[in-house]
């Protein structure tokens, strides 16, 4: 898709249609936070929540689409934190 040239629609829907293929279906097997290592390595100083799906995909909260930082998962009205450190 060229996304210079498309609507925010278009877009929306591309994305939308992306997520539904990666997402819907999968279950999640387990959950962990990030270790300290992995967000060195990736100059964070939060460590997110990690959901680590039925088939080995690792779904990463960040802080923004360019990974700046690791960001926090919310549910209803529950919020899963970041672990600073």
């Amino acid at each position: 898709m060229d996304f210079a040239n498309c609507s925010d629609e278009e877009r929306e829907e591309y994305w939308t249609n992306f997520a539904k293929e990666k997402l819907v279906g999968r279950t999640i097997k387990g959950v962990q936070y990030m270790t300290r290592d992995n967000a060195e390595e990736n100059y964070w100083h939060s460590r997110p929540l990690l959901l680590i799906l039925d088939n080995d995909e690792i779904l990463v909260p960040m802080s923004d689409d360019e990974g700046n930082n690791g960001g926090v998962l919310t549910m209803g009205e529950a919020t899963f934190p970041v672990l600073m450190d």
